[in-house]
Parts: C-alpha cells; structure tokens; sequence
C-alpha cells in the first residue's frame, strides 16, 4: 500500500482557469492560496522556472500551509549543468519537506545514452526522490535497469500503459480522465504501486483540470486513500 497519494495539477497560475476555476475578481496573486486550500500538491512545471527568484518562493511558502507539496520540473539546462543544478538547489532550498520530489523529462539524447542518463540521475537523486518522464513513455531493457538501479520511478500516463512500472519512491502519473470509475482505478493502481514510504502524485491536465482533481480528491477520500 503506497504511504500516500497526493492529488493535483500541471500549475495552478493559468489565465484560462479564470471563471471556470477561480473567481473573475480573484487577484492574480491569490491564486496559489485559493488553489492550495482545495488541493494537497501541484506540478511546478518547467517554463515556469523563468519567472521564479527566491521572492517568489518565498511567496509560496507564504501561501501554502506546511502539509502542501510541491513537484519540482526543473529546466533542461538545469539538469544538465552542474553549475546551473546547484543555483537551482539554492533557490529550492527554502521548500525543504514542502517538495514531495522532481519530475524529468530527459531529452531523447540523453535517454538514449545510458551513461549520460545514469550522470545526470545520480545528481538529481542526490537532491530528492526522481520520476522520469522518459520519450513514449515506455524504457527499454537498459533504462529499466537504470532507473531501478538509482530506485528512480518511471513516470505514468495510463493511457498509454496500463499500469505503473514497479521501482522508486516517487511516482507522478499524468492524466486528464474524467470518468469517475476510471479515475478510482487509477487511485487503486497507484496505492498498489507503492511501499510502506512511498508517495504518489497523480497530476491533472488541461483546461478542466481543476474539476477533475475535485473528483478525484473526493473519490480517494471515500477510498480512505
């Protein structure tokens, strides 16, 4: 049984949620605390990062109470730049035990590169629990045992596989479903996924996103998940 799941979406600061989500008078820089009162995580995805300085997190931890968590995609250049992963360290640093873990997407140069995959996952684990976004999501024979080796996850989007690889601490699953008996079976496959101290992260997408984390949240919660 998986230690926790936690429930949420890619970004919370999105014009298009405005009337759908949050309300048409909602100041813009209230949007995290209006999110962060209905939801346990989110995604902070990685164009996100060009906008972001130490003000901004602090702002974050202002806006979130200490049980929320934050899943961290950081640029590409930070994970692949010694100099440019420790300032990202560094700017991270003030969230602590608010990061659940990172979320990364190598590119296909680097995922197919078995030694320039296992470099940049041992510096990133270093940090904190990893799931890896790798391209068509699905590894090879080698990447299984890479990731597995560093007990890095493999990300999960349930349409195209059906369940989780086994294998890490941290899982994120992205999914835009709708359907209420879809949306437990995943919640199920998730809590069967995991161990004793693992944490999942199962992260919504699009414009509806917020409705369909409500869903969700409310069906884990009749779970007792």
């Amino acid at each position: 049984m998986c230690a926790e799941i936690l429930i949420g979406t890619r970004g919370w600061d999105h014009d298009e949620w405005v009337g759908d989500y949050y309300p048409e008078e909602l100041p813009d820089d209230w949007r995290l605390c209006y999110y962060s009162n209905q939801y346990r995580a989110v995604l902070v995805p990685a164009p996100a990062w060009a906008v972001v300085d130490a003000g901004v997190v602090e702002a974050w931890m202002e806006d979130s109470d200490p049980e929320f968590r934050f899943v961290l995609e950081p640029p590409p250049e930070v994970a692949r730049a010694p100099e440019s992963w420790r300032a990202f360290l560094d700017l991270i640093g003030p969230l602590g035990p608010r990061t659940a873990g990172l979320f990364w997407s190598p590119p296909p140069s680097v995922a197919g590169d078995g030694s320039a995959l296992v470099a940049i996952l041992e510096r990133l684990r270093t940090a904190l629990p990893v799931c890896v976004d790798l391209p068509g999501g699905v590894a090879t024979a080698e990447q299984r045992r890479i990731l597995e080796t560093l007990a890095c996850s493999l990300c999960w989007r349930p349409q195209q596989v059906p369940a989780p690889d086994t294998g890490g601490d941290f899982l994120l699953a992205l999914t835009g479903e709708a359907d209420a008996g879809r949306q437990r079976a995943l919640l199920e496959a998730l809590d069967a996924w995991g161990g004793d101290h693992a944490v999942a992260v199962l992260i919504f997408e699009g414009r509806q996103a917020p409705e369909r984390a409500r869903q969700a949240r409310v069906l884990a919660e009749l779970l007792g998940l």
